[in-house]
């Protein structure tokens, strides 16, 4: 991330990329039918940039909203198990916000927007549909010494992604656009230790999750602000993507099945 001193619209811009290495595994049954997915895979995940990004600082509340892209820089080749990347492009609106609640800024609550329009898989003529993502917290900050060198966070957080829009294209045979929208959502705790004099920070967090299609999810990254932490990481993109190809699949088979019955 790049900070300039001088304000601008009366904020700062601060343009910054995420470098993001994915590790991780899923397995899924699909109700109704015999279908099943897993997979996992490691390595350099899908890059993140965000060219325009601003940020204002009031006095009870930081704000904080701009553009980004997905780069589809990560392993993906369509069907493998063992992608790491999700093989298209994303484009996303974004905006975060971190209110204070007492005025020693102890208790905030935050939430992060992201509206993410997706571009044409690699190797194939699907257009994944649009999504839109919330992440959100709420936390009390606790010092553990008197002057404030260090800091314990206790708080929950919390995550819910819809699919808003048809996805494009064939799937497995499938016209995409008539697989079902997906949602996921998850409530769960998290505690931060930060020192601020030295810039580290360490989290832990727990979660319960929901979902109406078997992707997995991974917890809400944060507590302390709305910078990054809204977008799907890497594992959480293949991962719906995974689940996008196994419906799809689920589909190919009733029509399959469809047709036995009527011959």
């Amino acid at each position: 991330m790049y900070v300039p001193k001088h304000k601008f619209l009366g904020g700062y811009f601060a343009p910054w990329i995420s470098l993001n290495v994915a590790n991780g595994s899923l397995v899924g049954d699909i109700r109704g039918g015999n279908l099943s997915l897993n997979g996992g895979g490691a390595g350099f995940a899908d890059t993140l940039v965000a060219p325009l990004y601003m940020g204002w600082h009031f006095k009870r509340a930081d704000v904080s909203a701009g553009y980004a892209f997905f780069a589809p820089t990560g392993r993906y080749t369509f069907g493998a198990s063992d992608n790491v990347g999700s093989g298209y492009w994303g484009n996303d609106l974004i905006s975060g916000t971190t209110a204070y609640l007492t005025k020693n800024k102890g208790t905030s609550a935050n939430l992060f927007i992201d509206w993410e329009h997706h571009g044409m898989k690699r190797g194939t003529n699907e257009t994944p549909g649009q999504t839109f993502t919330t992440e959100w917290g709420l936390g009390q900050a606790l010092p553990l010494d008197k002057d404030v060198h260090k800091l314990l966070q206790l708080g929950f957080v919390g995550y819910d992604q819809w699919q808003v829009s048809d996805n494009g294209g064939t799937i497995s045979n499938v016209p995409a656009r008539l697989i079902p929208h997906y949602s996921v959502h998850a409530i769960g705790v998290q505690t931060n230790f930060i020192a601020p004099q030295r810039g580290l920070s360490f989290f832990f967090n727990t979660t319960v999750s929901s979902t109406q299609a078997p992707v997995c999810w991974d917890a809400p990254s944060s507590l302390a602000g709305p910078t990054h932490s809204g977008f799907q990481s890497p594992n959480r993109k293949v991962a719906n993507e995974r689940s996008l190809e196994a419906r799809a699949g689920r589909l190919d088979e009733g029509t399959r099945t469809d047709n036995l019955q009527t011959e």
